[in-house]
This record gives structure tokens, C-alpha cells and sequence, in this order.
């Protein structure tokens, strides 16, 4: 549904307003490695702690786990 994807990419949003980085490529790649890999950055999970939890499942692979708006 396109709902969905309408959540994932206002997890990825959430994930950028939170991060702190320092380089347009060290966004890049952790963007990616959210992405695909479903990692966060170092740290990122211990400062943000609620917010890693609703950026995991805004970002689940699959759609139908993802919240609704």
C-alpha cells in the first residue's frame, strides 16, 4: 500500500532530523546502512532510544509491519 511507503520515507526523515553528521557521505552512508542493513550509527540508538524504536519499524522491510499514520 502506498501508505506504507509514504511511512518509510517519513522514518528515513525522522532518522536525518535526528543524526548529527558531519559529511553529506557520512549521511549517505548511514542512510544506507539503515536502508539495508538495518543499523543504526554507533551511539545513535543509547541518545535516541524511543526514537530508534519507531525509525525500526517505520523502516521494517516489510511493509505491512510498518505503523500507520
Amino acid at each position: 500500500p502506498r501508505e506504507k511507503v509514504d511511512i518509510y520515507a517519513a522514518g528515513l526523515v525522522l532518522f536525518e532530523m535526528c543524526g548529527q553528521f558531519k559529511t553529506e557521505m557520512e549521511r549517505c552512508k548511514n542512510l544506507e546502512n539503515l536502508s539495508k542493513n538495518r543499523e543504526f550509527p554507533k551511539g545513535f540508538t543509547e541518545k535516541y532510544a524511543s526514537e530508534s524504536k519507531i525509525i525500526s519499524m517505520m523502516t521494517d522491510h516489510v511493509p505491512v509491519k510498518r505503523p500507520s499514520a
